[in-house]
């Protein structure tokens, strides 16, 4: 829709469970640019804005899956888009059937929508996509690689920006980092089924980490879920400098850590990635201008060029990373790139997300 043509009200949707991280970015780059910004988002998710006066309205919604609770969610949501003349409404997770029937069920004929992809393949060749994009003619990747690796439909725009904005959750006390320390950070949850644990906890067991060295778990290890992998990284923890969660990592704790972090390491299987995911580990790392610890299959992404260092998987991980402690110049410099890259600068990446909704 031409900027010329709407009002100034749009509105942020996450009906999922989770992606709110990428929501920071959109929500500052809105209010800088004079928007009244409104949130509709899962119940769950509240807590994960801090400051609920950047919001001019707010709504939320438990999902509980039946038919009966969804379909009054979308009736709801229909009620609040129109009491608040919202002219543009942003899907955060558009591949939820969730919206797609939301867009079936239109809330405003008016309204320009706009959804956001966090799989690029949803755009090739997802029936739900052909659904969605009757109403929804606009979607943002979270990369550029993403976008230049689509096979695009006609009749559908696509955009990219990188959400690298966190807001100030305040500061946590934490254990104080020692001056000679570098930490590793790991962030999400400590699961086998999205973290390639085996790898870490193999080479773990076979060697110690150099004492510089700690490894912050950031995120909750399920016992009852994963007990074999849990009582590996207790005993492990026993002869390491290793620090672990049993709950959910409070978010002002979670970017304490985020802070002083000297590397993010995903610890992601590669091969689930590449082309069209990213992990929000990536935007976090640039979001807090720190570089990333990748496996060595992601060395060819330009994303990653100068702003990460890289492990051989078919090597010891640890041995690897104690070398890594011995050299920290060669982290320094990606740090020191990461300062000016355009794809970490707030203001680039707002500047971008608001010359594509209003274009």
């Amino acid at each position: 829709m031409n900027a010329t043509l709407m009002n100034k009200n749009i509105a942020l949707v996450e009906l999922g469970g989770s992606h709110s991280e990428c929501m920071h970015l959109q929500i500052k780059a809105l209010k800088e640019a004079g928007y009244r910004v409104f949130l509709i988002c899962n119940a769950s998710l509240c807590d994960d804005f801090p400051d609920k006066t950047l919001f001019d309205g707010l709504q939320t919604h438990h999902d509980t899956r039946s038919l009966k609770c969804r379909m009054k969610i979308i009736m709801e949501t229909k009620k609040f888009l129109k009491r608040n003349n919202i002219s543009t409404v942003v899907f955060n997770t558009v591949e939820i059937s969730l919206i797609r029937n939301l867009t079936v069920f239109s809330p405003c004929s008016t309204a320009s929508y706009i959804g956001v992809v966090h799989n690029g393949r949803y755009l090739e060749n997802s029936a739900s996509c052909r659904i969605i994009s009757r109403k929804v003619k606009k979607f943002f990747v979270l990369s550029h690689f993403i976008k230049e690796h689509l096979n695009i439909r006609p009749g559908i725009e696509v955009g990219a920006f990188y959400p690298v904005y966190y807001p100030p959750y305040g500061e946590a006390n934490i254990a104080p980092k020692k001056s000679d320390e570098i930490w590793i950070i790991v962030p999400g949850a400590i699961s086998p089924q999205k973290k390639d644990l085996d790898l870490l906890l193999n080479a773990l067991e076979r060697n110690r980490l150099h004492p510089w060295v700690r490894i912050i778990l950031l995120g909750r290890i399920d016992a009852q879920t994963a007990p074999q992998h849990a009582r590996r990284i207790a005993a492990i923890a026993q002869s390491n400098n290793i620090t672990t969660f049993s709950d959910r990592v409070r978010n002002d704790v979670f970017h304490t850590y985020m802070k002083h972090a000297d590397l993010v390491m995903p610890l992601i299987h590669a091969d689930n990635y590449g082309a069209f995911r990213i992990s929000g580990a990536y935007n976090l790392a640039r979001g807090y201008k720190t570089p990333l610890l990748l496996e060595e299959e992601q060395k060819n992404c330009p994303d990653f060029e100068r702003i990460a260092l890289f492990y051989d998987k078919s090597q010891d991980a640890v041995m690897q990373i104690n070398a890594l402690a011995e050299n920290r110049a060669i982290i320094k410099q990606c740090k020191e790139f990461l300062r000016t890259h355009p794809d970490c600068d707030t203001q680039t990446q707002c500047r971008a997300y608001i010359e594509f909704i209003t274009k």
